[in-house]
């Protein structure tokens, strides 16, 4: 770990602790990646700080009793008439705020579900794929508090017929093949579901890719994380491999 983000932590744990931090769960959310991200919720969590720039480590409290899903948007700009869109994971709403609702997919997607000192997480690649993101608790056990996610880049290995790219036609995300062609063998929906639900060609690959990801309805490796023993998460986007 970087000298950097050593005095980082640091800061931030001593903040929880004075702060009464520790009678809640607090998300830290460390931004490595070359470019600010703006972060997206639902439901929408109260006095949320929406963007993170390069390089920033931001610390945020959470409600006692909150589930939902966190994701992050993507190069996001504001237009002459004030309308504020992102290539990937917007909100729709125009605007830096999100007003609930989920994200335009392609998106990974952090869900949290807090119940005061519980917490069980997961990051998820069913709505496809947007930035890698890691979620580590601070405290527990490896077995019930594993850190989860996913570090690699997907973009470079998406299949074409599920890549998005932007207006310069350069690749932004990577759609899950449910999203993509809305067919039940791959949504799980229909006479696919239960044990009739299988992984495919498309959820395989990010499978390969992201072992410590959700990749399709059914799946269940890695096992959903369910942890009592830490008040911290540390939520890394861009972390590398």
């Amino acid at each position: 770990m970087a000298a950097r983000d050593q005095l980082n932590l640091a800061l931030l744990f001593c903040f929880a602790l004075f702060s009464g931090a520790h009678a809640s769960t607090v998300l830290n959310y460390d931004n490595k990646c070359p470019d600010t991200v703006w972060v997206g919720a639902d439901p929408i969590i109260d006095e949320a700080q929406w963007e993170f720039g390069p390089g920033t480590l931001t610390i945020f409290e959470t409600p006692d009793q909150w589930s939902g899903s966190i994701w992050f948007r993507t190069g996001c700009t504001t237009d002459a008439a004030q309308h504020f869109s992102c290539e990937t994971g917007d909100c729709g709403t125009g605007l830096v705020e999100c007003t609930g609702g989920p994200p335009k997919y392609p998106a990974t997607l952090l869900n949290f579900s807090i119940n005061q000192t519980v917490v069980t997480y997961e990051v998820s690649l069913i709505h496809g794929y947007n930035i890698p993101i890691t979620v580590t608790p601070d405290g527990g056990s490896a077995s019930t508090c594993p850190s989860l996610g996913c570090t690699k880049d997907l973009i470079k290995s998406c299949p074409d017929d599920v890549l998005v790219k932007n207006a310069k036609g350069v690749g932004v995300a990577c759609k899950s093949a449910c999203d993509a062609f809305n067919d039940p063998a791959y949504c799980c929906t229909g006479s696919f579901t239960g044990v009739a639900c299988k992984p495919s060609k498309y959820s395989n690959g990010f499978k390969q890719a992201c072992p410590l990801g959700h990749t399709f309805p059914e799946d269940s490796e890695p096992p959903l994380g369910s942890c009592s023993g830490a008040d911290r998460y540390l939520i890394t986007m861009c972390a590398s491999a």
